[in-house]
């Protein structure tokens, strides 16, 4: 799955849907995103920091990671 030039490959899922994904950006691994009871989680490193953020929508999750990463 591609976005505005991010890869996502999905590595974790339910019965029901995808619930985690690795996030890359040209062949490197920039992110996850992972959906845990109704909110999506996503987490990238900011130099040595482990930057989080969480929202309901996969979307603002994912737009807010491409202007981040």
């Amino acid at each position: 799955m591609n976005h505005e030039g991010l890869t996502l490959v999905a590595y974790e899922s339910t019965y029901e849907s995808i619930t985690g994904f690795k996030v890359y950006r040209s062949r490197e691994q920039v992110a996850t995103l992972e959906k845990r009871n109704s909110e999506w989680i996503a987490a990238f490193l900011m130099g040595l920091k482990v930057v989080t953020f969480t929202n309901e929508s996969f979307d603002f999750c994912l737009n807010k990671l491409n202007r981040l990463v």
